[in-house]
């Protein structure tokens, strides 16, 4: 068993997939020829040209060009920021230090809130300045040329890396529609096939398939790549953005009934409502597909729609004066997340028609939302900024003589690895990575590379690294490995047309590299070190503290965007609770999941008080002491139930008294609103201890 599993762990290297193969072979025969142009136009670092082949090669073609557009633009970025700072202080150490120090941070720190390779744009001006501001430290004067040097590598890498892949791949119009079709088609399926099981009766199938909030926020930011190829005014992959945040939202909404189970109980006031349900989405996906029934589809949901309706009228009657005050309430929320879900369900089926039909011109735009985390971004920044200035000191304490290249070396792992999920972790497979490309170059620089008179035969010697290393970037476990040995590869070789690597300059480079990244990865773990647990913390606290704010703040986000934007939370979430204790983690899922939902009810009431401002007193009062006992004390985690409970309760009573039933239907929406509140304060509660306790213990 132990020997199967070994053999399963090298399946990347003997048995890859098709689209490994293509990247890895593309790229490897990319950066070889990029190092060919590089030594005929006789540029003082070819390295330069195929390392950055490597650092923009994905595996489509839109992930490359996106990435190669952004890492052009870090590049200028990079390089103006360069010149201007030699310029300014050019026999000034110790402020060059701090504004290096600064420029590296920033840029760190802004990539925190940016998605896809606006990130990498960031992560390049970063270390590009670096690299043009330290190689001109010698000789200030040249800094114009070093600048100009480096930004020909790029241009040249980008280029034939576009062209080769242009070459090699078909046409991407029709592959990246076929890709957005089949892709949102398999999300919608799943969806589908678990609303399904769960109506009828299978309640656990939610619990094994968390992963799919996962699987959304992946589709929904790859999708921003179908969009590039498929046409610059189509809109499909926005029409598909919305579908996902649409079926995201009924996932959302299915996983709260999954806690209420008065459904089963409900009998003839609800007749075979979860069995119609369960068939509905059975036959769902395949309506879907067809387009045949689209608008007896629709007719079914309105109708269900309609019965609910009636239904939520009937128990908000009867809530204020019944004696099974509990029961029916349980009822009237449930029955009160259905119906939203339904007219979720329409506005899909309604986006899905829109979106198979390819629209020039449309106008219609739906953007991507980032997970973003203020309080990392501000870690991670301070904390590039304190390893390169103490770097920076121990190369003018030591007068070391390759302190340069350490310091340069700390940049540049400190702009990769910062940006990365999990920076010590990054540090450790950079290490790995540098570590093989170490033991390669070296056994290449001094074995072979003497010996090799023509650059044909260097080819067949560096093309296998170069193809195996392709390989390992594409399996998700050795990628980071692959990237930092893809990265310093090429560093390292130290082959170029004027000389070749000596012991002592590839020793001294090598003790630099692993110097730097050492003493990186001792920075992550005592300077703000960002473990799983505090993670989870971090995004849990960020959470709170929008769900005070979106009760008083002034400019209102959308009801889609708060809840896309605390779904990509969720996401980071349950991801970071996989090894926390299963009790422990039911509590941050469902307490996420509640703050997510009583979001999204507060911005449906201050909409309501926004878009009616003749109310009376009363009633204002009310919804005000809601809203208010929502955002108090921002500082505390907890809110008062019994003072929720309390409201709510004065609010059913003053329904209960309109004898307007016009005004009875204005005021519907509102009243299943704080029923949803009340009920999910239940969860948010034990969320918030659960985090007070942790807290108090790290």
């Amino acid at each position: 068993m132990e020997l199967d599993n070994t053999i399963r762990k090298w399946k990347w290297l003997y048995a890859p997939s098709s689209s490994a193969l293509g990247l890895a072979f593309r790229t490897a025969f990319t950066s070889l020829f990029a190092l060919y142009v590089a030594l005929w136009m006789e540029m003082d670092s070819p390295f330069w040209a195929p390392l950055t082949v490597w650092m923009v090669a994905l595996i489509t073609p839109q992930e490359s060009n996106a990435k190669a557009k952004w890492h052009l633009f870090g590049t200028i970025l990079g390089t103006t920021a360069a010149v201007i700072l030699i310029g300014l202080f050019p026999q000034e150490p110790f402020i060059f230090v701090i504004l290096l120090a600064s420029w590296v941070g920033g840029c760190c720190f802004v990539a925190a809130f940016l998605n896809n390779f606006r990130i990498h744009g960031m992560r390049v001006s970063a270390f590009t300045f670096a690299l043009i501001a330290i190689d001109a430290i010698p000789d200030p004067n040249q800094i114009f040329d070093v600048a100009m040097a480096r930004a020909s590598y790029i241009i040249l890498a980008i280029i034939l890396q576009k062209t080769t892949t242009s070459i090699f791949v078909g046409d991407q119009k029709q592959i990246q529609i076929t890709w957005l079709h089949d892709n949102l088609n398999k999300a919608i399926h799943k969806t589908c096939f678990i609303l399904s099981q769960f109506f009828k009766g299978n309640h656990y199938i939610l619990d094994k398939n968390r992963s799919l909030f996962s699987t959304f926020y992946q589709l929904n930011q790859k999708s921003e790549f179908a969009d590039m190829a498929i046409a610059p005014h189509s809109h499909l992959g926005a029409h598909g953005r919305l579908i996902l945040a649409i079926a995201n939202n009924i996932l959302l909404r299915t996983y709260c009934l999954q806690k209420l189970v008065t459904m089963n109980k409900s009998g003839e006031i609800v007749k075979n409502l979860p069995q119609q349900a369960a068939s509905f989405f059975s036959e769902l996906p395949n309506l879907i597909t067809s387009q045949n029934n689209a608008n007896k589809l629709l007719t079914e949901v309105k109708s269900v729609r309609r019965h609910l309706y009636t239904l939520l009228v009937k128990f908000s009657d009867q809530l204020a004066h019944c004696s099974d005050f509990n029961h029916k309430d349980l009822l009237f929320t449930e029955i009160s997340i259905i119906y939203g879900s339904l007219v979720q369900l329409e506005e899909m089926l309604s986006q899905f028609s829109t979106y198979t039909i390819l629209k020039v011109g449309s106008g219609f735009s739906y953007h991507i939302n980032t997970y973003r985390n203020i309080r990392k971004a501000r870690y991670n920044g301070l904390r590039v900024f304190i390893a390169i200035v103490l770097s920076g000191l121990i190369w003018e304490i030591t007068a070391w003589d390759h302190g340069m290249q350490f310091l340069m070396y700390v940049c540049v792992v400190c702009a990769i690895s910062s940006i990365a999920e999990r920076p010590t972790i990054a540090t450790k497979a950079y290490w790995k990575g540098a570590c093989y490309a170490i033991i390669t170059t070296g056994f290449i620089n001094f074995l072979i590379i003497p010996v090799i008179n023509d650059f044909e035969v260097l080819v067949f010697v560096l093309l296998p690294f170069m193809f195996v290393a392709g390989l390992a970037a594409c399996h998700t476990p050795t990628a980071l490995i692959a990237i930092a040995f893809n990265f310093f590869f090429f560093v390292l070789l130290a082959f170029n047309n004027q000389n070749r690597a000596n012991e002592s300059s590839f020793i001294n480079l090598s003790f630099s590299l692993l110097a730097a990244i050492i003493f990186t990865s001792i920075i992550c773990h005592l300077i703000f070190p960002v473990t799983t647990k505090k993670e989870l913390l971090f995004t849990c606290s960020d959470m709170i503290k929008n769900l005070k704010k979106v009760s008083k703040q002034y400019l209102l986000p959308s009801r889609q965007y708060w809840i896309n934007q605390q779904v990509s939370n969720l996401v980071y979430i349950v991801d970071d609770s996989k090894n926390i204790p299963s009790q422990n983690k039911e509590i941050f899922f469902y307490g996420a999941h509640s703050i997510i939902l009583i979001g999204e009810q507060i911005l449906k009431i201050r909409s309501f008080t926004k878009n009616n401002r003749n109310i009376d007193n009363e009633l204002r009062d009310i919804i005000k002491n809601i809203l208010y006992k929502l955002s108090k004390n921002p500082s505390t985690l907890c809110i008062n139930q019994q003072l929720i409970t309390y409201e709510y309760h004065r609010f059913l009573r003053y329904y209960s008294n309109l004898n307007n039933q016009e005004s009875k239907k204005n005021l519907l929406p509102i009243l299943s609103c704080i029923a949803i509140i009340k009920n999910q304060l239940y969860y948010y509660t034990r969320f918030t201890k659960l985090l007070y306790i942790l807290g108090q213990k790290s």
